[in-house]
């Protein structure tokens, strides 16, 4: 699955972030599928993992984890 960070929307509470919603895009090598939406991050789980390449993985662990529920 080919996944893309689309936009980060950090959310602040007195100067301090207070949460991260990740938005993203991904499809098939065939893109005969498609998935989109968002993950939510706490502060404590965006600190350290503020780089594309970090939130990519950090989607990716999250859609794993909702398909086998």
């Amino acid at each position: 699955m080919n996944l893309t960070v689309t936009s980060i929307n950090i959310r602040y509470e007195h100067d301090q972030v207070s949460g991260v919603q990740v938005y993203f895009n991904g499809y098939d090598a065939d893109q005969t599928t498609s998935l989109g939406g968002h993950i939510t991050l706490t502060a404590e789980e965006y600190a350290g993992n503020e780089s594309i390449s970090k939130l990519n993985e950090l989607a990716r662990e999250r859609i794993k984890m909702k398909l086998t529920q």
